[in-house]
């Protein structure tokens, strides 16, 4: 599963595939629902070391054709659970072209969330420890896959998604059973393409043992989603 990922380096991803960022018109639904801003947080647009689920995420989707940067609202509320249940945050990558909650997502509104890696946690000595999963040597941003959807309430249109989960292979295993299905830079125009079908996807959703990643011990702040550090943690 992927509940808590670090994102500070989207700026040369969005350089590089020359995505503008969207109007704070496209995106005044999601902030006027978002959760209270986390401690250290000074924008939703800001780096990010400890991205939660309900919060406000750095996505990129397809507006006219083009890569945008956009700021989604993480997490999906299915129609019968209502807006006071938990969103679901994660999609299974084995259902999501089957799923009633994700198909119609899956063939018009794939999108990519922008990160640095991802957290898993671990017991030790009976406290849960997080870890950070990551390229091991490449600060570059990476890509989830994820599917998104607008939704109406209270008047105001917000974009949901949900981030794409596969099984677990390689370093992650040993930690967790799943880990988020993440998009190579190669791929990254034709998951966005709605012109492509699910099936011309779906080798993209295949587990992957994340070769050149590496799983490090993470400060302990992290286990608390309303604290935003500003600045690296040690």
């Amino acid at each position: 599963m992927c509940g808590r990922y670090p994102s500070t380096r989207a700026a040369p991803l969005i350089e590089a595939i020359e995505a503008a960022q969207v109007g704070e018109a496209a995106v005044a639904g999601v902030l006027a629902k978002a959760p209270g801003m986390p401690k250290g947080l000074t924008s939703w647009w800001a780096p990010r070391w400890n991205v939660a689920p309900t919060q406000p995420v750095r996505a990129v989707v397809l507006v006219d054709g083009a890569p945008r940067l956009t700021l989604a609202r993480w997490g999906l509320v299915a129609p019968p659970r209502g807006p006071s249940l938990a969103p679901i945050i994660n999609a299974r990558a084995e259902s999501v072209a089957t799923s009633r909650l994700f198909r119609g997502a899956l063939a018009t509104g794939r999108c990519l969330v922008v990160a640095d890696g991802f957290y898993e946690w671990r017991e030790q000595d009976g406290a849960r420890v997080p870890v950070r999963i990551a390229p091991a040597d490449d600060d570059r941003a990476i890509t989830f896959a994820a599917v998104a959807r607008d939704s109406t309430r209270d008047g105001l249109t917000i974009t949901e998604l949900a981030i794409i989960t596969t099984a677990a292979a390689g370093l992650v295993a040993a930690i967790h059973e799943r880990q988020p299905a993440v998009i190579a830079p190669g791929d990254r125009a034709r998951w966005l393409d709605p012109g492509v079908p699910p099936a011309g996807v779906a080798d993209l959703l295949a587990p992957s043992a994340l070769a050149g990643w590496a799983a490090l011990d993470a400060p302990r702040w992290l286990n608390n989603a309303r604290v935003e550090h500003d600045a690296a943690p040690s």
